[in-house]
């Protein structure tokens, strides 16, 4: 039997209803719909929820992970400049660069962000240069970034310098493909043989210019201290260069004259083959550089040292000469004109092998105006002209070797001009270093920088803490009293608990010689040494040195020294 249902019939009847209400049917059907509706988004919302707890990927956008992928990168970079061997393989290659590209490929989503992020292929480094696909892919991927090159051939050269057949022809091709992509580099560093970069380099004599370059070095190895000519580099120096290095490149001041001003940080290392420079040359070079902070020049060409002597660098916060002959310096020294507005330290830095003839030391002093005084008595008088708070000019630094100091005036390897010009310097390591080197030999001006409190620079408790670093109390031959008065002074300016262990050491030595005297001062220093001990002075100090305070103390604390002791040791 069949039954069914004229639908004519049925909706002329829904139709020609008269009742306003809402059919019963209709409603219960779309409640229905709507909750199975509701049913299946909570279901597609719980099953995205779990997939991205597996696979974070859409909830981060992409600039977060181009950020990630660049500290990753970072990281690896530094963990192969960190761990790298050195080897010889040029065949071997080293993944610690690439281990940022491991997250790239945890799906397709972050794969595609970083084949679109020209940040993250901007680095080349010798792995990269070392094989020209490597290659093409980082210049392709990095465009329009600017580039970092960072190029260390040493890591992987053979053994020969001087022999260019021994460079593959993709090395070669590489180090072209850089150079045409000049416009771009930002950063260059290039660290190979000389044969190589004169291979190519030379070769390329119409560089596009490096317009965005901030930083170039070139180092280019040699056994011999010969040197190359890349004019075609020097010549394309971009206006925004701020830190040039330069090793083992024949370099003319007139080839420097396009130095741009934004440069901060010139160091220069001239080879041996140099031609000679003038004095007008590197005034002329100096003077178009205002912004340098920082200035190395080492084997500096003769005949140019007058040139300091004009110059205004009114930025300038450390010159270093070093490796450069002696008599060269000091006229360098000599010539020293700078201005009054000089906020840190200047150094001039002698090789560590020039033994500094008397004449030159002679000179040097001429110009602290007291030359014809004997040799101990200059020391005294260039201490007390370096820090007396009266008399705030320039300071020489002198370092000292240990086998050759004698006690009295010894012989100089290296010493450091401190320029301070009536302010103290920023950095007060270079007089706490200058008074302990000074303190082996100069003991009276010391004493009176204690006692009296005439430095410059200085707290009371670096002073101290300087003084104990340097032990002086062999070299000096203080006698009891005095060894006695100057710890006093010293134990009263330094904090409970901050001196180290190496100089509680040099306590103890200096305190066991000190109290053998019978003086006022050695007395006053027993109840100073008995009042930190009982204080609760740190265990370590009062198991070191009560013993010997006990040894040679006065016979009314001994006993009371005595106590403090076994009670701690119990």
């Amino acid at each position: 039997m069949t039954f069914g249902v004229d639908s004519d019939s049925h909706n002329d009847g829904i139709l020609d209803s008269e009742s306003d209400a809402p059919n019963e049917q209709l409603l219960e059907l779309t409640r229905y719909h709507e909750h199975e509706v509701y049913k299946h988004q909570h279901h597609i919302a719980a099953l995205s929820r779990a997939v991205n707890s597996k696979r974070p990927v859409s909830t981060l956008s992409d600039e977060l992970l181009v950020d990630i992928f660049l500290c990753y990168r970072d990281i690896s970079i530094i963990a192969k400049e960190g761990t790298v061997a050195t080897n010889g393989n040029q065949d071997e290659f080293d993944f610690t660069t690439w281990w940022w590209l491991v997250p790239t490929h945890v799906c397709h989503y972050w794969r595609m962000v970083a084949l679109a992020s020209p940040l993250l292929w901007r680095y080349v480094d010798d792995d990269v240069f070392s094989r020209p696909h490597l290659l093409d892919t980082a210049l392709l991927r990095s465009h329009p970034a600017p580039l970092d090159i960072s190029i260390r051939h040493a890591l992987f050269a053979s053994n020969s310098f001087t022999f260019p057949d021994n460079w593959s022809k993709d090395e070669k091709e590489s180090l072209g493909k850089i150079l045409k992509e000049s416009c771009r580099i930002r950063t260059f560093r290039l660290d190979m043989p000389q044969s190589l970069i004169q291979l190519q380099i030379t070769e390329e004599t119409h560089l596009p210019p490096f317009a965005l370059m901030e930083e170039l070095h070139v180092d280019a190895l040699t056994p011999f201290g010969v040197g190359i000519r890349i004019p075609c580099i020097l010549q394309s120096i971009p206006c925004c260069l701020c830190s040039l290095s330069l090793k083992g490149v024949i370099v003319s001041w007139e080839m420097m004259s396009n130095l741009p001003p934004t440069i901060t940080n010139m160091q220069i290392k001239f080879p041996t083959d140099n031609p000679p420079g003038t004095c007008e040359g590197l005034l002329d070079v100096l003077t178009r550089l205002p912004n340098l902070v920082c200035l190395r020049l080492a084997k500096v060409p003769i005949g140019t040292q007058h040139a300091f002597k004009e110059v205004n660098l009114p930025r300038l916060k450390k010159l270093d000469l070093s490796q450069s002959h002696s008599w060269n310096i000091l006229s360098v020294v000599q010539s020293l004109s700078f201005p009054p507005n000089i906020e840190s330290t200047i150094r001039i830095k002698f090789n560590s092998d020039d033994a500094i003839p008397p004449v030159s030391l002679s000179s040097v002093f001429s110009k602290f105006g007291f030359s014809s005084l004997p040799e101990h008595a200059k020391a005294q008088h260039l201490l007390k002209y370096a820090v007396s708070i009266n008399k705030p000019e320039y300071g020489l630094f002198i370092e000292t070797s240990t086998e050759t100091c004698t006690g009295s005036w010894p012989r100089y390897f290296k010493f450091t001009l401190l320029l301070c010009n009536g302010r103290p310097a920023t950095d007060t390591s270079p007089w706490l270093e200058f008074l302990e080197a000074a303190s082996l030999a100069i003991y009276p001006t010391i004493k009176d920088i204690i006692l009296d409190g005439g430095y410059q620079g200085l707290s009371r408790t670096a002073l101290a803490g300087s003084l104990l670093r340097a032990n002086q109390l062999e070299c000096l031959q203080m006698n009891h009293a005095t060894a006695a008065t100057c710890l006093l002074e010293v134990l009263r300016v330094l904090p409970d608990g901050t001196v180290p262990v190496p100089a509680l050491r040099r306590i103890k030595v200096w305190s066991e010689y000190a109290l053998q005297g019978d003086s006022i001062d050695g007395a006053e220093l027993c109840g100073v040494l008995e009042e930190r001990l009982t204080r609760g002075y740190r265990l370590e100090e009062f198991k070191l040195y009560t013993p010997y305070y006990i040894a040679f103390g006065h016979p009314d604390i001994q006993q009371r020294l005595r106590e403090d002791f076994n009670l701690i040791l119990a």
